[in-house]
């Protein structure tokens, strides 16, 4: 150990000399170590400040190819943009020559040769929307025709029937305005002249009439409608201050009156409406579709469908003392009803003319349709076209189905969608292709069945599915060669088969059904 602290002050001991050596030879070590670090890290500096060098020479002689081609691409650039602007000048100046060209040959295009009345006719077909179309935009048309020039504004003015197409969407007014539609209104019935009127009317999404829409344009519409060829009325919720002062006008026999307006209210005993013929009605009761029909005798469509927000079936009076007998109906459509109305309905309506029956909804009360047309064809028997939606096609519902089909002796046509198990559709073929047990044919009169929506993809035997048409048109030829009523009571022949267009089953039946019915043609 050293005599005193090194920090002392004083001269080193001997003893002192030798620890102050060994410390010093110990630290001379790592200055040469370091030295020698040193030395080779500045060598290598020196070699990196070379490549460095090098590497701003080859940056700064990129730099100046870029600023070159820059300056290269610009002036290219430039040139390419006044070449460029003199063909987009050229092209004008070709376009303009050409525009007066055609201005100058204008006299001798076909169009200047054809009659207005020719024009007129094309312009009314251009206008005239069909029934199932929502005209929408068709308002501005005529308009548009006229404004092209003075020879189509000549022809629309000229042809009545042009102006003759009216749509009138009373909540899009509410929202811009009655001022401008009125004009339009006014407009074209003054340009229709003594057309017949094709009215479109609309409420849809109104929850009340508007008193200064009503002021307006019913007292306007009103003194028209004596030459009103066609009359759609839409709405929903909307009373009698929009729907009734039009459906009581003073209208002509030949007009066909659509209605789809859900009557809230029950229609006063006293308002006949004879002109009604179609009518598509939601959110009502059996009780309302009554009273409905006893004022309007004359319904020949009546589609009943389920508002979106309708969970519940409407409650119905107690039971009409006398059925009403309604011949005129040929067509009824019934769209997610519940079984509680479908019976109101038919207990209290009874539909003998019926032609055409529809039963659609989705899969929450599809299933039991076969409930419906069995509570329908106990007062309807002249049915000669069914269309039927089940989710899944039972042998139940098969079975209740079969006793509907007995009470129809004069349908002609049966469409259904439907999912066929292998079960199912093994009953349906003997259901059509075999007599009953006292020797009668379901539906004799049968001549088309047409389950192209059904799926048959748990059908995986196919063999003999195709046998009932041939046993049952074999039965159908009477002794002489004719399709005439013979000992089984069959009227005519399956005519067609028409099935699922889609996979290898199907395609194999087409076949198969194909193949019969011309072997018995």
């Amino acid at each position: 150990m050293p005599a005193h602290d090194p920090g002392a002050n004083l001269p080193a001991s001997s003893a002192d000399t030798v620890v102050i050596l060994d410390r010093l030879a110990v630290q001379q070590q790592k200055i040469d170590t370091a030295t020698r670090l040193l030395a080779a890290a500045k060598l290598k500096l020196r070699e990196a400040d070379g490549g460095l060098a090098a590497a701003e020479k080859r940056m700064q002689a990129a730099e100046d190819a870029f600023d070159s081609a820059m300056y290269e691409y610009r002036r290219v650039q430039w040139a390419h943009s006044k070449v460029e602007a003199g063909v987009f000048a050229a092209q004008a100046q070709m376009d303009e020559a050409v525009h007066k060209a055609s201005i100058i040959r204008a006299p001798f295009h076909p169009i200047r040769r054809t009659p207005p009345e020719v024009l007129g006719l094309i312009f009314e077909l251009c206008v005239s929307p069909t029934h199932d179309e929502l005209p929408f935009w068709r308002d501005e048309q005529p308009f548009m025709l006229a404004h092209v020039c003075n020879l189509w504004r000549r022809a629309a003015l000229m042809h009545p029937r042009v102006w003759s197409y009216i749509y009138l969407d009373f909540h899009r007014m509410a929202r811009t305005g009655y001022t401008v539609r009125y004009e339009y209104l006014t407009n074209v019935l003054a340009r229709s002249g003594n057309a017949p009127l094709r009215l479109y009317c609309t409420w849809r999404g109104m929850e009340r009439s508007i008193p200064e829409a009503d002021a307006l344009f019913v007292p306007a519409l009103l003194s028209h409608l004596r030459r009103c060829e066609s009359l759609t009325l839409r709405g929903d919720g909307v009373g009698g201050d929009n729907v009734l002062p039009i459906l009581t006008a003073q209208l002509p026999a030949s007009c066909t009156v659509h209605l789809t307006v859900p009557p809230i209210e029950p229609w006063d005993g006293h308002v006949r409406f004879p002109m009604l013929v179609d009518v598509r009605i939601s959110g009502c009761c059996p009780t309302a579709i009554l009273r409905l029909l006893e004022a309007a005798p004359a319904v020949q469509t009546l589609l009943w469908e389920k508002e979106d927000d309708e969970y519940f079936p409407w409650d119905y009076a107690e039971k009409q003392p006398t059925p009403l007998i309604y011949p005129a109906l040929k067509s009824l459509t019934l769209c997610d009803r519940f079984p509680s109305e479908v019976n109101g309905l038919v207990r209290d309506i009874h539909f003998t003319a019926l032609d055409t029956l529809a039963l659609q909804g989705d899969t929450e009360v599809e299933h039991r349709h076969d409930t419906y047309i069995d509570t329908i064809t106990r007062t309807t028997t002249s049915l000669t076209y069914i269309h039927l939606t089940f989710c899944t096609l039972s042998t139940h519902n098969l079975d209740r189905l079969c006793t509907s089909f007995a009470r129809c002796s004069r349908l002609q046509r049966i469409e259904l969608d439907a999912c066929f198990s292998q079960t199912a559709l093994e009953y349906f073929c003997d259901l059509f292709g075999r007599p009953s047990n006292d020797g009668s044919w379901v539906c004799p009169s049968l001549t088309v069945i047409d389950i192209t929506r059904c799926s048959l993809e748990n059908c995986a035997d196919h063999d003999g599915h195709g046998e009932w048409v041939r046993s049952r048109n074999e039965e159908s030829v009477a002794p002489d060669g004719t399709d005439a009523p013979n000992s089984s009571g069959l009227r005519g022949r399956i005519a067609a088969l028409h099935v699922p267009p889609s996979d290898w089953y199907c395609a194999e039946l087409r076949t198969e059904i194909l193949s019969l019915l011309l072997s018995l043609q």
